[in-house]
């Protein structure tokens, strides 16, 4: 069926649906190739799925346009805030990093975002380990400048010739000497939500809890997540479309074990 024969709210819903299918933006030519249109009406049925919101045009990149079903902006903020949880890197640093996970997002944009995220208190500055530089993490995440300062000394300790493994061996804190069939898992969780966003109600995703309790298996975390939420001490945020996730994706969210994903934990 061609594009001038197909309703535009049908041809709006297959755009859609197109665009969520993909990971990561399409050119009008290759959007026009998965849904085989080729019709002035199909551009028509882009536009105004844009103006919707239901679709978002990606910035240019060598004059072609590029679209997808996530807004430019709150893709980069993501891919930012997730860097930054995972490592604590100077500005620079962090926007290269994150720009590398956004297709045809240019890295001065992404620069741009870093600073008003500094500005709305998601990113903090903290000392780096050499001079005056400051380093950024996520707002209530120390795991990544954790990491950070221990690198650090691992390489100063191997530049004068010892091994860093007998330095570190004894130094583990409590919480993580303790295997994780001594600890509450369930409370191990809901210590962590709260450190990470203190106002009940608020979400935390599932990618910066496990990246916080590092220690525990996604199924001791899937288990003990489904539990609180039976016991009614949390709630839980559905993904809307799971069918379209890879495996990969899908581990790192919450397996609710009857078809259907948890992307973050609120505390009731």
């Amino acid at each position: 069926m061609s594009a001038s024969a197909i309703p535009q709210g049908d041809l709006r819903e297959r755009i859609q649906a197109a665009l969520r299918a993909e990971k990561k933006p399409l050119t009008f030519k290759n959007l026009t190739k998965r849904l085989n249109v080729k019709d002035e009406v199909f551009r028509a049925a882009l536009e105004l799925a844009v103006r919707a919101g239901e679709v978002y045009r990606w910035p240019d990149y060598a004059r072609s346009q590029y679209f997808w079903h996530v807004p430019p902006e709150q893709a980069a903020r993501e891919a930012i805030l997730t860097s930054a949880s995972a490592q604590a890197l100077p500005k620079t640093d962090l926007s290269k990093l994150a720009a590398r996970k956004l297709p045809r997002f240019p890295v001065k944009n992404v620069e741009t975002l870093v600073l008003t995220l500094i500005a709305e208190k998601q990113l903090h500055a903290v000392p780096a380990f050499a001079g005056k530089s400051k380093l950024l993490v996520r707002a209530g995440d120390q795991e990544a400048y954790f990491n950070a300062a221990r690198s650090f000394v691992e390489l100063k300790i191997r530049a004068a010739g010892f091994d860093p493994a007998a330095f570190f061996s004894g130094s583990a804190s409590p919480h993580d000497k303790l295997a994780v069939s001594e600890v509450d898992v369930a409370a191990l969780i809901l210590d962590a939500v709260r450190s990470l966003e203190p106002v009940n109600g608020v979400p935390v995703s599932t990618l910066r809890l496990r990246n916080h309790l590092p220690k525990l298996t996604k199924q001791e975390f899937d288990a003990a997540a489904l539990e609180l939420r039976e016991q009614q001490q949390v709630f839980l945020s559905q993904h809307a479309d799971p069918y379209n996730l890879s495996q990969e994706d899908k581990n790192l969210l919450i397996d609710g074990q009857d078809g259907t994903y948890y992307v973050a934990i609120a505390i009731r």
